[in-house]
């Protein structure tokens, strides 16, 4: 009876949840016939089931409402404001007694006889909004359910799905640890069933985290009714529309955003959407307009709610952030607009005139903000006075499995989460750091990029400083605001992070967002990108809005991005960078021949490898016994650019790689030798530029016939 009786409460609330949307939808549209009938169907079907568990009371309210939706069917009354009201009232005495049966396991004794005599009243003589006499009652008879389609879906406890989420998580770490034994290794014989672990691996761990995932319309379904309640309180005129209901999330994130939603949308309603009267004084429609919409960006969904509402005014924060004592009147001076709106996060701030039930106690927004943060995303608010205001929410589709960047830092590993990072630069020592108010910043594309040396924000070393001689990477990272590049000793490698939560006293530091366990069976660090930037005071720089509104200068020649890599004598040589698919690095220990070539297993293929420098001294070397370079000697590893057409590649084994450059396309000098275009200037130097499709073919010379046929 219990297994029965769960079942009974999850599909109960399910026909609640639709049928409080449907009785909204049929205050505007009475003669919506489908949302009715689904409107009967739940209450009937609810009716039917708890006089099986013996609830008289439960019963009882519910025939009563039954009586009443059979008259609306049969056409005896019409919709209407009061009516609808009667059935919400309904809803919420079923939720009641429902919350009481999951407490207690009864049904207590709910006061719902005065609901139910009215009910019956109306259900009997119609006393709510009759038809009028002169129009013709059709006969009713209660509405026949069709044939239930065979089911295909199951209902999983979340337990389950915690469980199975957890046991995929420790398979994914099983995973990365054997990955990482037979890169070590060079077990070749095992590397087959290693490649068929990792691909059953994230097969598994795909359908788990989908298993996972839940529509967001799941916990729309009672804005529509919220928006009702609220609009009638403070006498306003508004709708609300929702648009991408089928996004989906973690069922863990969505659960943590229903209450920060439901706070926004209220705070839209109080202090955003105008009065009929102002609105219609001010040309706009005397109906305001609440629009929620989400969808997919990258790793993210993001959430919007926006409303055509009185906007906020930046004057009226600042002078509000002075009378309360949250900033002083020099402060307030120094403050953008954008940074006059953040204000209404900060814990205590409010701008309402009156504390009313709904808001003015300046509790609400500094919540939403942590609450939201608390789940990996991020909010922020953008408004325009007299036109409205809209709120943003960036959310990860999940918690439990991330993709990550492993860096090294004065010998410790970090992980970078992948959806933060836009793109990589090596430096040699500090070329190309500069200083701005003794603050160490990098020019990338013609902005000031603020640097923040990893190492000496978490306290490994005393000075932040910028060193000289050592190889450094600068990791461009974004956050909601701006972007930064964060300085580390190593870039490792990507793989699958499964996050853990951090226990105390670790879990209070907030660079840090979890941790993990990676393939030799250490703990890694998960850094928190807005944290980091947060500890290091970043200061300068573009935005984040900047850096994607502001379009790139026109150069006064037409430019090509390319790849600038170490050459033989010291020399340099480019290759474009729109014929690399890839950049790749290989342990030499995975490095094989086949005939007179080199090749490696390269995503279930082979992959043809040969040295750019080899052909550019003229010594067409076949790599049978591949040696590697001092600085790749040092690494054991080889860097390849991989060019692929249709299913075939080659890989471009490269001496070391210097950077990404932006230069003009123009030869100053023709090529002297096979393999080469001709010269070109590269800050300051000449470099060879390297003759892609040459260099394949010596690899394989069957590539651009067989590729094209391919295609």
């Amino acid at each position: 009876m219990d297994d029965i009786l769960r079942e009974f409460l999850v599909e109960s609330h399910e026909h609640l949840d639709r049928m409080e949307s449907d009785l909204v939808k049929l205050e505007k549209d009475p003669n919506d016939d489908e949302a009715l009938a689904r409107v009967f169907r739940a209450v009937h079907t609810i009716k039917g089931t708890c006089g099986f568990f013996g609830m008289p009371r439960l019963e009882a309210v519910s025939h009563a409402g039954e009586n009443v939706l059979t008259r609306l069917l049969g056409g005896e009354m019409r919709f209407g404001a009061a009516v609808v009201d009667v059935l919400l009232r309904l809803v919420d005495a079923i939720r009641g007694i429902l919350a009481e049966i999951e407490r207690s396991g009864a049904e207590g004794e709910p006061d719902v006889a005065e609901l139910t005599a009215e009910l019956e009243l109306i259900g009997a003589e119609g006393a709510v909004e009759p038809v009028a006499p002169s129009e013709p009652a059709p006969e009713a008879e209660a509405p026949v359910a069709a044939a239930p389609a065979p089911s295909r879906t199951v209902r999983v406890d979340v337990a389950v799905l915690d469980t199975l989420m957890n046991l995929v998580g420790e398979l994914v770490l099983a995973r990365n640890e054997i990955g990482e034994f037979t890169e070590t290794h060079g077990e070749t014989a095992f590397a087959g069933a290693a490649q068929q672990l990792n691909r059953i691996t994230t097969d598994l761990q795909e359908a788990v985290v989908q298993a996972r995932m839940e529509p967001v319309g799941r916990i729309w379904s009672k804005f529509p009714r919220v928006v009702r309640d609220l609009a009638g309180v403070f006498r306003k005129q508004v709708r609300i529309e929702m648009r991408g209901r089928d996004t989906e999330l973690d069922r863990t994130i969505l659960e943590a955003i229903s209450d920060p939603l439901t706070h926004l949308l209220r705070n839209s309603l109080d202090h955003g959407i105008e009065s009929p009267a102002v609105r219609a004084a001010a040309g706009k429609p005397e109906e305001g307009l609440l629009l929620l919409s989400a969808y997919q960006e990258g790793g993210y969904v993001v959430i919007e709610l926006r409303d055509d509402g009185a906007g906020i005014d930046p004057g009226k924060i600042k002078r509000e952030a002075i009378e309360r004592g949250v900033l002083t009147a020099k402060e307030v001076a120094g403050l953008s607009i954008q940074e006059s709106l953040d204000l209404v996060f900060r814990p205590g701030f409010t701008t309402a005139a009156e504390v009313t039930s709904v808001s003015g106690r300046g509790v609400g927004m500094d919540v939403v903000k942590s609450n939201i943060e608390r789940v990996g995303g991020a909010v922020d608010l953008e408004s325009r006075p007299g036109q409205g205001t809209t709120v943003r929410i960036r959310l990860p589709l999940t918690l439990a499995i991330i993709s990550g960047m492993i860096v090294r830092s004065a010998g410790h590993r970090f992980i970078i989460p992948q959806a933060h990072l836009r793109e990589l630069h090596r430096l040699e020592g500090t070329e190309r750091i500069e200083t701005v108010h003794d603050a160490p910043v990098f020019r990338l594309r013609g902005r000031l990029l603020p640097l923040v040396y990893l190492d000496a924000v978490l306290g490994l070393r005393a000075s932040d400083a910028p060193r000289n001689g050592d190889t450094v990477f600068i990791a461009v990272l974004e956050t909601e605001e701006q972007r930064y590049g964060l300085m580390v000793d190593r870039i490792l490698d990507t793989q699958e992070t499964v996050v853990k939560p951090l226990g105390l006293p670790l879990e209070r530091i907030p660079v840090y967002a979890g941790a993990t366990i990676l393939g030799d069976g250490t703990v890694a660090l998960i850094l928190d990108v807005a944290g980091l930037a947060e500890r290091a005071g970043i200061s300068g720089g573009a935005t984040r809005a900047e850096w994607e509104e502001e379009p790139e200068p026109v150069p006064a020649k037409p430019t090509r991005r390319f790849l600038l890599v170490q050459g033989p004598d010291d020399g340099r040589v480019v290759l474009p960078l729109d014929l690399v698919t890839r950049l790749e690095e290989f342990p030499l220990h995975r490095i094989e021949v086949a005939g007179d070539r080199a090749v490696v297993q390269y995503r279930d293929k082979i992959l043809p490898l040969i040295r750019v420098t080899a052909v550019l001294n003229e010594r067409r070397r076949s790599m049978r016994h591949p040696q590697a370079t001092d600085t790749a000697a040092e690494r054991s590893v080889l860097q390849v650019a991989v060019h692929t057409r249709g299913d075939r590649s080659v890989g471009l084994v490269l001496e070391r790689i210097l950077d990404i450059v932006d230069v003009s396309a123009e030869l100053q000098m023709p090529g002297s030798r096979a393999g080469v275009k001709g010269t070109l200037l590269v800050e300051g130097r000449v470099a060879e530029y390297i003759d892609v499709e040459h260099l394949v073919r010596l690899a394989d010379p069957e590539f651009f016939s067989q590729a094209k046929s391919d295609r």
